[in-house]
């Protein structure tokens, strides 16, 4: 497993409010936000939250995403109800950090994630039988699994990943779909130069639809539970994004 960023295990978290738009259903035992513009949506989108679960700018995040992409959005809630708290990141205390590793370890395990998510993809394509394609899209530590989701065995036609919380260049030589990678001033330059590189010399890769966008202005964590969506510049970056 690659290692977490610096950036990643300094940067608090935001409380912000919002009032969502869509409901809480269940696919595959899993509990999932789901929000849809249209019920006969021909594409979906699997959203993997960052390691602070259900927060009000993760989950407006989902519905800006489903109205902008005219996509059924699916947030599973991966961590079943146990994220990590909003005020533990970054820990104070030897035992809050022992704490994070061994959520990292455990419930947040990247690879353990992602085979989760296989089989979820094939729980939700009957209960959408409209959706003709999906992509997956990852926040901070959700942006690992989302990488890992894009290797030869995808289900899945496109991927994105916003501030890469464990970006590590030897995955983008296993990426073989169109793939985002947004990346803000505190992300390791040289790694994300690295990424671009592997990525796109991928013999299966599809090179001209792959981008790379930095944003040097922004923190790590603004698209997701970082945000203080009060701020303007951080709201409007995050709408951007």
């Amino acid at each position: 497993m690659s290692s977490v960023s610096d950036a990643c295990c300094a940067t608090p978290a935001v409380s912000n409010v919002y009032k969502q738009l869509g409901e809480y259903i269940q696919i595959g035992g899993e509990k999932t936000y789901m929000y849809t513009p249209a019920p006969d949506t021909k594409t979906g989108i699997v959203f993997l939250y960052d390691i602070f679960g259900y927060t009000a700018q993760t989950i407006k995040g989902a519905d800006l995403l489903a109205q902008r992409t005219d996509s059924v959005v699916l947030m599973p809630d991966v961590f079943h109800g146990m994220p990590m708290e909003l005020d533990a990141v970054p820990p104070k205390t030897e035992e809050q950090k022992i704490t994070l590793q061994q959520f990292l370890k455990g419930p947040a395990n990247p690879v353990l994630v992602a085979e989760k998510i296989w089989d979820f993809v094939d729980f939700a394509e009957p209960q959408f039988p409209d959706v003709e394609s999906w992509g997956v899209v990852g926040l901070c530590w959700g942006g690992k699994v989302a990488t890992l989701l894009s290797g030869p065995r995808t289900p899945f036609k496109y991927s994105a990943q916003a501030h890469p919380a464990m970006l590590d260049a030897n995955d983008a030589k296993e990426i073989i779909i169109p793939h985002l990678l947004l990346a803000s001033g505190d992300e390791d330059p040289s790694t994300v130069k690295s990424f671009a590189q592997n990525m796109n010399s991928s013999p299966n890769m599809v090179k001209s639809q792959s981008q790379i966008v930095s944003v040097p202005t922004m923190f790590h964590g603004y698209m997701g539970a970082r945000v203080n969506l009060d701020n303007k510049q951080n709201a409007e970056e995050y709408e951007k994004g």
